[in-house]
């Protein structure tokens, strides 16, 4: 087990992609977040309760065979799903292609609007097939591949090496993945660690990451404390996720802190 205790301060909201206006509104199609590996598919996001959620989890199921399907999908949202079943199972049959590698993993994040982002690990002709796929499904989007070597391969291991460097670098002199006190942004290098760090665990995947968030009662500004812990380790998570992480191996939790104010942190533990 590797543990990586992680400071981060003040992180009180999450990302506009998991609960924000945008992506609840009528007038856009939601986030819809596809995680598949060789013996799990997850299913997450923002959709409208209804037909079109219960759709998309059916065709998940059907093309999925034996591996284990989880439904994360967050339906309090009123807008359209951000794939139609029929192109789902178009994009499903691409990732699961009985050919596949052993150790190839994607993740799918689809935002119609602000973007898409393509990320785990492949082989390159496999990250490409994916890609084509995706870019013929929403031709309008713009997409970025973030498709790392598979776990094991020299680039792979190489890759995993550079990150934790730079990560402990980045380490050395400050908290950690800082916030600005009070607002629910990245401050200082913050951002550029969380992505790091993010990005490394999805060249070198987790059996399970526990996120723990921890507040002071002098800090919380009338705020509830152990909801304000559980959203710096929710903002954590959407980060993770964001960045390629498989939000089926991800749980978070909040402890409040009694006493006078110390680093509002979120420890990462995985294993």
């Amino acid at each position: 087990m590797i543990m990586l205790v992680i400071p981060v301060l003040l992180a009180a909201t999450v990302l506009v992609t998991s609960s924000g206006a945008a992506v609840r509104s009528a007038d856009s199609p939601s986030v819809l977040v596809l995680s598949a590996s060789a013996d799990r598919v997850v299913l997450s996001g923002v959709v409208a309760e209804g037909r079109a959620a219960d759709q998309l989890l059916r065709v998940t199921r059907e093309k999925s065979g034996t591996r284990v399907v989880t439904d994360a999908l967050d339906r309090t949202g009123s807008a359209n799903p951000a794939l139609s079943d029929e192109k789902l199972a178009r994009l499903l049959d691409m990732i699961l292609a009985p050919d596949r590698g052993p150790a190839e993993e994607f993740t799918v994040l689809l935002r119609p609007e602000s973007g898409s982002v393509l990320s785990g690990q492949a082989a390159p002709e496999r990250s490409a097939e994916v890609e084509k796929v995706i870019r013929e499904l929403l031709p309008a989007t713009d997409l970025v591949n973030k498709v790392g070597p598979p776990a094991g391969s020299t680039q792979s291991v190489l890759a995993v090496t550079r990150f934790q460097d730079s990560i402990n670098r980045m380490l050395q002199p400050g908290p950690g993945i800082t916030f600005g006190l009070g607002e629910p942004g990245f401050a200082g290098h913050g951002a550029t660690l969380a992505s790091r760090l993010g990005r490394l665990l999805t060249i070198a995947p987790a059996s399970s990451i526990e996120l723990v968030g921890h507040s002071w009662a002098a800090e919380s500004n009338g705020q509830n404390p152990a909801e304000l812990a559980k959203a710096r380790a929710d903002r954590l998570r959407d980060e993770l996720v964001f960045q390629g992480v498989n939000p089926a191996v991800i749980t978070t939790r909040g402890i409040a802190e009694g006493g006078g104010a110390g680093h509002p942190t979120v420890d990462v533990k995985i294993k």
